[in-house]
């Protein structure tokens, strides 16, 4: 196989023997090579080389040198990317490269032989006398090609690579590169790497362009630096940078609550250090529930088919709220409001005495002799005064929980977020097969689960100190 000023990612094969007689050479080189089913390119490399296996760098495939005074030198015309085994390989490089120039004087079309056809530019009646001088070139080196065989076209010459080489084809837009290039007069691809022009763009201007305006776009950067969106992004990536979309928070914290974020969650950990509180919480929180879960999700189509209608959601959907009680050993209880119900005071305390019972009545030992520890929220509810009164009646303790901090609340980071997955997309016209699904999931979660949501708390008062009171990404 010989190829010339194609894209580097196609293979370059030179097999270059001690010898003088070039007919000789090619015909035993090309018998020895084809047997492994390579087409070879045959040099006089005035030297002796040893029997080598090299490693191609770029579709990283071993190619095996079979036997006898040869060397197989494989890249893109860029020998010094193969480790030398001796210094003789250096002389065959170059001695190829004068084979290479020898063979295209004055030939100003780019070409390619892949086995026996040869894939030039476009056909032109003008480029046929320079084709037979070409074949007539080739065939003194050993190499023939079949003229009547030829490919005219860019779209031609890649479906003829991919054919060819299925796993290493280049896309049509890398071949139309290098055929613009080299008809432009550039012939050159010893000073490229990877197929693509050095840009003379400073990467410390475009990162001082992005950071001064972070939220700015490729095109116009193109435009302020003067060059492509293709060179842009290219840089951009070299010095680190990507677009991200900026994250939903639960709510823009004030210095004062992110203070308090980091106090409690500051001394939260020691207090549990001297005396574990964990299998002791109990935990609750509310949600409401849809009927209607589903959401709109991209889907595969051809192109000219027209994409499935979507109903926008509607801002006074029906939905149920739930409240759910729990620990490290499972749920304690939960409960569904009634149509037209609110969660108030009075309301939130029957919840809270109702829970306390289950407790008792399900794990004895954490209502009675541990004395459970209350975790929720700062929802009006559950610092009313009322609320505040009913839990000194029933002496529970209220472990301390900063304002705004659903990312510190097991129920909504853990029970919340699974349950959301479970009815992800699908639909309820009843509240009780609602509440029946609902329950399902409840009773489909194993103990672990709910062990897991109350034990990676001390990981998350971690973060929040890290990230100095402020919301931490998860």
């Amino acid at each position: 196989m010989f190829i010339h000023r194609l894209p580097p990612n196609v293979q370059v094969v030179l097999t270059a023997v001690p010898t003088t007689d070039v007919e000789e050479l090619a015909q035993s080189a090309h018998e020895l090579v084809t047997s492994s089913g390579i087409m070879t390119a045959v040099v006089d490399g005035n030297a002796s080389f040893q029997s080598i296996e090299k490693q191609q760098l770029r579709q990283e495939k071993v190619l095996r040198a079979a036997a006898g005074n040869y060397v197989t030198i494989v890249g893109a015309l860029r020998h010094e990317q193969i480790e030398p085994v001796t210094s003789s390989i250096d002389l065959a490089a170059q001695t190829f490269h004068r084979f290479i120039n020898e063979v295209t004087c004055g030939v100003d079309f780019c070409f390619a032989y892949v086995d026996d056809t040869l894939v030039v530019r476009r056909n032109s009646s003008e480029h046929d006398d320079l084709l037979e001088q070409l074949c007539r070139r080739l065939r003194k080196y050993g190499v023939k090609l079949n003229p009547a065989k030829r490919i005219f076209n860019i779209a031609a010459a890649t479906r003829e690579l991919a054919d060819l080489w299925p796993e290493e084809a280049v896309k049509e837009r890398t071949v139309q590169y290098w055929f613009k290039r080299f008809r432009s007069g550039d012939s050159g691809i010893e000073e490229r790497r990877g197929g693509v022009n050095r840009s003379s763009l400073d990467n410390e201007v475009l990162k001082e362009a992005v950071e001064a305006q972070p939220s700015t776009t490729t095109r116009k950067l193109a435009e302020e630096l003067g060059v492509s969106r293709a060179t842009i992004g290219r840089h951009l990536k070299r010095i680190g940078k990507v677009k991200k979309l900026a994250k939903w928070i639960p709510h823009e914290l004030s210095d004062a609550q992110k203070m308090a974020r980091y106090d409690i969650c500051s001394g939260l950990p020691l207090r549990n250090e001297n005396d574990p509180f964990l299998k002791r919480i109990v935990t609750c929180d509310e949600k409401w529930c849809l009927y209607d879960n589903r959401k709109r999700t991209a889907v595969w189509l051809d192109k000219q088919a027209r994409p499935e209608t979507f109903p926008k959601p509607d801002p006074h959907a029906k939905k149920v709220m739930l409240s759910v009680w729990w620990c490290s050993n499972g749920v304690i209880h939960y409960n569904f409001t009634k149509p037209g119900e609110s969660i108030t005071a009075d309301a939130y305390c029957r919840e809270l005495e109702a829970a306390l019972k289950k407790l008792s009545e399900m794990w004895p030992s954490l209502a009675y002799r541990k004395r459970p520890t209350l975790l929720h929220d700062n929802a009006r509810p559950h610092v009313s005064l009322k609320t505040r009164q009913k839990l000194n009646e029933l002496g529970v303790e209220v472990l301390p929980h900063p304002a705004y901090s659903p990312d510190l609340s097991p129920t909504d980071y853990h029970v919340f977020r699974a349950l959301d997955a479970f009815l992800h997309q699908k639909v309820f016209t009843q509240q009780r097969d609602l509440e029946n699904d609902i329950a399902g999931f409840f009773e489909s979660r194993t103990r672990e689960f709910y062990r897991i949501g109350i034990n990676s708390l001390p990981e998350r008062w971690r973060r929040c100190v890290l990230s100095n009171g402020e919301y931490f990404i998860e």
